[in-house]
């Protein structure tokens, strides 16, 4: 692994776990995914649903019971690299990211015990189900008149764009 500042960044794809179904061609980045993710996820679910994937040097798993086992279980499973980059960088993304004057640290998401548990605790008291019940009535006025905005352009729609993006806390509408 080369490291560049935050990032660890693979030189070789790891090999498959023994017993490990192989799957040479899926990639998220593929044509075929992207235009329809749903479908692909599915058929994958059923035929196989845990696969090393060659293109990314990584095991995927489709499952949702699967998935929820994986995150329960942080003794097992680490989300170390949760962020790492999958790709290979190009020369200027690894220049930035060496940069001396860009230190990121650790956050929930890629830190293991115990500083993943000292985020955590401040992290959830954001997420209490008392403070979620408050703010729902904003949320649910806001996502209808953001529905109703992205329907009246006509379809098909676009989620991403009309709804998720533009209206985010980055761009957009800001009422």
């Amino acid at each position: 692994m080369r490291k560049t500042a935050y990032h660890q960044q693979r030189d070789t794809a790891p090999r498959p776990p023994a017993g490990c179904p192989m799957h040479e061609s899926w990639s998220p980045l593929s044509q075929e995914y992207p235009e329809d993710p749903y479908r692909v996820a599915d058929k994958l679910r059923e035929q196989t649903p845990v696969f090393y994937a060659e293109s990314l040097g990584y095991v995927v798993v489709t499952r949702m019971q699967d998935i929820e086992a994986i995150f329960g279980d942080p003794e097992i499973y680490a989300s170390v690299n949760v962020q790492d980059p999958v790709f290979p960088l190009c020369e200027e993304a690894q220049a930035i990211l060496s940069a001396d004057d860009y230190d990121p640290i650790a956050v929930m998401s890629n830190s293991s015990k115990p500083d993943h548990t000292r985020i955590r605790v401040f992290t959830r008291s954001g997420f209490l189900n008392h403070r979620l019940r408050k703010l729902e009535p904003f949320i649910r006025e806001r996502s209808h008149k953001l529905i109703d905005e992205m329907l009246a352009k006509g379809l098909p729609c676009e989620y991403i764009q009309d709804f998720a993006f533009l209206y985010g806390p980055f761009g957009g509408d800001s009422d």
